[in-house]
């Protein structure tokens, strides 16, 4: 998949979740930390990621799905892998 559409569909989805306009979501933001997302928000975009990309994401890896790029490099490793 291309990077840039890649960066578009993982800010949408995180968009949508944290209802909240992509305008306003920075590529390196913390979404946690920002109080853009919480627990259950980030369980719902996790779900959100595997179903659109058909990809598992190990849970011992969640903490480094932080910030909208970091959550685009690692779905691109996942879908290399595939």
């Amino acid at each position: 998949m291309e990077p840039t559409k890649l960066l578009v569909d993982v800010t949408g989805i995180v968009s949508r979740a944290a209802n909240v306009s992509a305008d306003q979501l920075a590529p390196d933001l913390d979404l946690i930390a920002s109080g853009t997302i919480d627990s259950l928000s980030a369980l719902h975009i996790v779900s959100k990621l595997e179903r659109t990309f058909g990809v598992l994401i190990p849970e011992e890896d969640l903490e480094k799905y932080i910030t909208i790029d970091a959550i685009t490099a690692e779905i691109s490793k996942l879908l290399g892998e595939k």
